[in-house]
């Protein structure tokens, strides 16, 4: 709260503060005004959409179509490639959800049926194509958004068992990998994980 007082104009900022109400919790409207202030930075901040997303899933107490908002919100106007990384994101939230929390069988009969169609290959393929695209028409993403995005990009297509689009993000991860999403499937050994991925 006092970091709030005294510099509002960090972005970076209100991204730790939804994490951290996401820990304690917070009065009724305080979400939104924390995404009110962060709007207010002007600042475009990866991490503070991801925060939101991660804020609004389904698992803490969100919903899939409110997730899917903000990457969809996202997607439309990106300041660089990465914020389609949000969308990848959301697909991967929606699929630990309802394979490994959600016990309405119907529910996740329709998530497998979804996930196996055609139109969400093409779909996720789309995303994959519009990302490598905006890489070379936008303006750059930093090292740190870029790989946000690679790692979030190879966890959607390892689930969906792409390996033509999952070796070049994971050609783009090199050594550092992130530990989420990939905590989601390698628990706390990610590198052995992902090193047994890449042979």
């Amino acid at each position: 709260a006092e970091a709030a007082r005294q510099t509002p104009g960090d972005s970076a900022l209100h991204a730790f503060r939804i994490r951290a109400m996401m820990l304690t919790g917070g009065e009724e409207g305080a979400f939104d005004a924390i995404c009110a202030d962060l709007k207010a930075t002007g600042e475009a901040n990866l991490l503070a959409e991801m925060a939101r997303l991660n804020f609004l899933t389904t698992k803490w107490g969100g919903s899939h179509e409110q997730m899917y908002g903000v990457a969809d919100a996202a997607a439309a106007n990106p300041p660089n490639a990465a914020f389609l990384a949000l969308s990848a994101r959301a697909w991967i939230e929606e699929w630990l959800y309802e394979t490994a929390m959600n016990d309405d069988a119907e529910e996740k009969a329709a998530f497998r049926a979804r996930r196996d169609s055609d139109d969400f290959r093409a779909g996720i393929a789309a995303l994959d194509d519009r990302f490598h695209a905006l890489l070379a028409g936008l303006p750059a993403p930093s090292r740190v958004e870029r790989q946000v995005a690679h790692n979030n990009f190879a966890m959607l297509f390892h689930l969906n068992a792409d390996k033509a689009r999952l070796k070049p993000h994971l050609e783009a991860i090199g050594s550092a990998p992130m530990s989420m999403p990939w905590g989601y499937v390698f628990g706390e050994n990610v590198p052995k994980g992902l090193n047994k991925l890449r042979k």
